[in-house]
């Protein structure tokens, strides 16, 4: 959508925040919160938020790869996601890594949301592993086996929020 001329699209704030932390989670068949999350106060009701999102995650049991997807929320509202189907759950981003539990990778996506609001916000992310897998952010599901000789790598996660002016 074209934004109307004068002070529309200017980016108003910005603010971040980075999980550099290793968390292993569990099998859920359940999206649940992956520690990241970050609040916004925007300065009018007709402000749209731009949410730009990284995550690095590694997941996979008996040497299989496996998906993993992603959702955002507005509080405890899930913006928009692609419609569910039959048999598939409805994911914003999915990520799928390599063959085996050696495997990670990162996944982006944005959104731009309009919260309609000048009340701090708090968009947040959750995951789901496919067939309710465990999953680790930020490095290989098997990192506790990684050594200095085997360069495995590790990774970081980031959630950008920036407030456009309509």
């Amino acid at each position: 959508a074209k934004l109307a001329s004068g002070a529309g699209g200017k980016i108003l704030q910005v603010v971040q925040t980075l999980n550099t932390t290793i968390t292993d989670y569990n099998d859920s068949e359940s999206y649940r919160d992956i520690g990241i999350s970050q609040a916004i106060t925007p300065s009018a009701t007709s402000s749209k938020i731009l949410i730009q999102a990284s995550v690095t995650c590694g997941f996979g049991n008996n040497n299989q790869g496996y998906s993993i997807g992603f959702q955002i929320l507005r509080g405890s509202t899930v913006v928009p996601t692609a419609p569910s189907t039959s048999g598939q759950t409805s994911t914003f981003a999915l990520e799928c890594t390599g063959s085996n539990d050696d495997d990670c990778g990162t996944v982006t996506f944005s959104y731009l949301d309009s919260p309609s609001t000048t009340s701090a916000t708090t968009y947040k992310l959750q995951a789901l592993a496919r067939d309710g897998r465990g999953f680790t952010i930020n490095a290989s599901n098997d990192h506790a086996d990684d050594t200095t000789t085997n360069n495995r790598q590790r990774g970081q996660s980031t959630l950008t929020l920036m407030e456009i002016a309509a």
